[in-house]
């Protein structure tokens, strides 16, 4: 018993991987906007401070460096630094013994010959030239929509406005608060403090408490005439703001409803005709035109169209599936997502019930089969994947999602055969994600409802790039917990931390009522979470952060 020794933690350690945390989710927000050169900087002080101090050149040359770049930081440094800096970095990456040494050398030589400019406008000029147009939010957002904006009028319960100021930039406020992918919170600043602002689903409250809002007056007729093909995102976009400028618009549609990916390709669960007819209503009183059931090519060709009208645009889409390149992907049974999305869209709803339904891919799409198929009443859904869970291209509530509502996800297969209507597989290793447990198999029970490559299902919906390839990584799945404490009090609560999912984040219906029907399963804050959430915002767009100074008094 005299050897037994118990060791309290050392808080000097502790207090370390705090800031080692810390530092993790600063890297992960990595807003835009900042100086390069001053995080060059700061990047070369941490590797010397990790150095051994081993070897000169990364001891005495990372410190070499980072003192040349206060120099230039401070106003002080000259051309001839520039050309100090790039040698030393060469030296560095040609002689030290470790990574640590050559991968910071490689790392400043490579943003060297990027910020070039950066470099020599500090020397020149005491700043460098990084100009940004906007806030990271909007910079970030595929349509820069004022974000901003938006929150600010939600938190005062404008939501006409808000909608209003949406649809400046963006005709699809509702359907965006649904399902936009938001990569405006990617790089939220809040997330630098604790997590991203929610920013769709402020929308989403902006939409469903702004009643119907109509679209703003179109500018005097110009005369002109555009023939636009195609009634999807893109089509009716163009529309919307070609009609607003004055211009009388015609849109040529294929088939029976305007919506294209939004209607035929997003199940209902995730977006309701509802919502995306609300948008398009608005799109459609501007005084846009609409020719349904019209395929250019047989019906009208696009000769006819440079001829009748003054500007044509095509916006046909992306409705053709990606074939496999395997062998019996034609077979009976066998059908491509798209195929099977947009038959749903049209009205054609097959019945799955009792049917053992695989799905081929790891993408968004492959996630909206599976849990279609489940709603169709499928006795059991697998999703195939050939890599890991975390390498999927699906966001990953999605595929939480999907294994909550009772997919299994099968990765790490190796290689598909489709015979003769049947699904038989090859694998060495799986990861049953359903259970939340790590199995492995040796090519005789591959999890999929066969054994030794006997029959795995009698449907199969293909989504997405599928090769012949297989890891040794195996990692079980877990699902994504997050212990949410906000500016040093709980969100939720009014004294403990509490460990929530990303679901209850969202607000969605809990999977088993959702499952089996089509409902929106995402609810909407009341508009007191919404102040709360909108309260959180940093607002960037006035007080300025890093590169964007001034505010909003400057236009942007």
């Amino acid at each position: 018993m005299n050897r037994l020794e118990i060791k309290a933690f050392d808080k000097a350690q502790l207090a370390l991987e705090g800031v080692y945390s810390d530092m993790e989710r600063r890297m992960a927000a990595s807003p835009i906007g900042n100086c390069p050169v001053e995080l060059t900087s700061a990047f070369v002080k941490l590797c010397l401070a990790q150095s051994c101090g081993k070897c000169v050149p990364c001891r005495v040359g990372l410190h070499k460096l980072a003192s040349l770049m206060d120099k230039i930081l401070e106003g002080e440094g000259s051309e001839s630094d520039l050309e100090l800096i790039k040698s030393t970095a060469l030296v560095i990456y040609d002689t030290s013994d470790c990574a640590i040494g050559f991968q910071t050398a490689k790392f400043v030589l490579d943003h060297f010959a990027a910020f070039k400019d950066d470099y020599i406008s500090h020397i020149k000029n005491g700043c460098c030239t990084a100009d940004f147009a906007s806030v990271p939010c909007v910079q970030r957002c595929p349509a820069h929509v004022d974000i901003p904006g938006y929150i600010t009028l939600v938190a005062e319960q404008r939501y006409a406005d808000a909608v209003r100021l949406i649809r400046k930039d963006n005709p699809f406020p509702a359907a965006c608060a649904l399902i936009c992918e938001h990569p405006c919170e990617h790089h939220c600043r809040r997330a630098l403090v604790d997590d991203a602002v929610n920013i769709r689903g402020i929308k989403r409250v902006a939409v469903d408490n702004a009643g119907t809002v109509p679209a703003p007056e179109c500018a005097k007729s110009t005369g002109k005439t555009v023939a636009i093909v195609g009634g999807g995102p893109s089509g009716l976009t163009a529309a919307y703001f070609l009609s607003l400028m004055g211009h009388k618009v015609t849109v040529f549609e294929k088939r029976k409803r305007l919506g294209g990916m939004l209607r035929y390709g997003i199940p209902r669960y995730r977006l309701p005709d509802s919502y995306l007819d609300e948008d398009i209503d608005c799109i459609l009183s501007t005084g846009v035109e609409v020719k349904y059931g019209v395929r250019i090519g047989k019906d009208y060709t696009i000769d006819q169209l440079r001829s009748e009208y003054d500007c044509v645009y095509l916006a046909i889409g992306a409705h053709v599936d990606k074939k496999l390149g395997i062998e019996g992907e034609d077979s009976e049974g066998v059908i491509s997502a798209i195929e099977f999305l947009g038959g749903i869209g049209d009205g054609n709803v097959p019945d799955f019930t009792g049917k053992n339904v695989v799905i081929v891919g790891g993408g968004n799409v492959a996630m909206d089969a599976a849990r279609t198929s489940l709603r169709l009443g499928a006795k059991s859904v697998k999703c195939v994947y050939r890599r890991r869970t975390e390498d999927m291209a699906a966001l990953p509530e999605e595929v939480e999602d999907a294994a909550a509502e009772g997919c299994e996800i099968v990765t790490l297969m190796r290689r598909n055969l489709y015979k003769s209507g049947n699904i038989s597989v090859e694998t060495e290793i799986f990861v049953n994600v359903c259970s939340g447990n790590l199995a492995r198999f040796n090519g005789t029970d591959c999890g999929c409802g066969a054994r030794n490559g006997v029959t795995a299902g009698e449907h199969a919906v293909f989504s997405g790039n599928f090769g012949c390839e297989v890891s040794d990584h195996t990692a079980p799945f877990g699902r994504n917990t997050l212990r949410l404490k906000f500016g040093g009090f709980n969100l939720l609560t009014d004294g403990n931390d509490y460990n929530i999912t990303r679901n209850d984040l969202f607000g969605k219906i809990p999977a088993d009522e959702r499952k089996n029907d089509f409902t929106l399963i995402e609810k909407c804050m009341t508009k007191e979470e919404a102040m709360q959430e909108c309260s959180r915002c940093l607002r960037c767009d006035h007080y300025g952060h890093a590169g964007f100074k001034g505010g909003r008094e400057y236009k942007w």
